[in-house]
């Protein structure tokens, strides 16, 4: 496809929640529809075909990421729970609770999975339906060959896998 620019004011108040490169506090929709801010409220969305950003109340959120199709967006709601919203509206859902350490990214797979990371260095990476449940442990850092964690997770374009982090 043609290669699409635009460019946006990031609104007053929502700045701070952009500072820093530790914070991931931004996503854009897997069709480039749409962005996201985090802010202390919720989400502030912004479409690509329209000049004003829209307000999402969802408490206070973290390390946004869209669904596959787009339709919800996932977020760390503080460093005790997964959550998801309608990007439409509507109340947060609880997907599950994190299991310690504050959030280290997270990603929706085509076939419902969501992978996150935290800073709880016991865990590595975890895995959860979307339709929520107990996360399970999906990787874990090996120490004898260096690892401290696994952080930052992403699905490949295919959803077969997930490339990440390892500090």
């Amino acid at each position: 496809p043609p290669v699409s620019r635009f460019a946006f004011t990031v609104p007053p108040g929502a700045a701070g929640t952009l500072a820093g490169t530790y914070y991931r506090n931004l996503t854009i929709a897997p069709d480039g529809s749409r962005i996201v801010i985090s802010t202390a409220n919720g989400f502030l969305v912004r479409r690509r075909d329209s000049l004003a950003f829209e307000e999402v109340n969802a408490g206070a959120t973290q390390f946004p990421f869209f669904s596959p199709d787009g339709q919800w967006v996932g977020f760390f709601d503080g460093n005790s729970l997964l959550k998801k919203v309608a990007i439409a509206g509507g109340p947060p859902v609880t997907i599950s609770e994190v299991d310690g350490g504050g959030p280290r990214g997270a990603t929706w797979g085509p076939d419902g999975t969501i992978v996150f990371a935290t800073n709880l260095l016991a865990t590595g990476l975890q895995r959860v339906s979307f339709a929520g449940g107990t996360a399970v442990s999906l990787t874990t850092p090996d120490r004898q060959n260096g690892e401290g964690d696994h952080l930052w997770p992403e699905f490949l374009p295919a959803g077969n896998a997930v490339l990440f982090t390892v500090v």
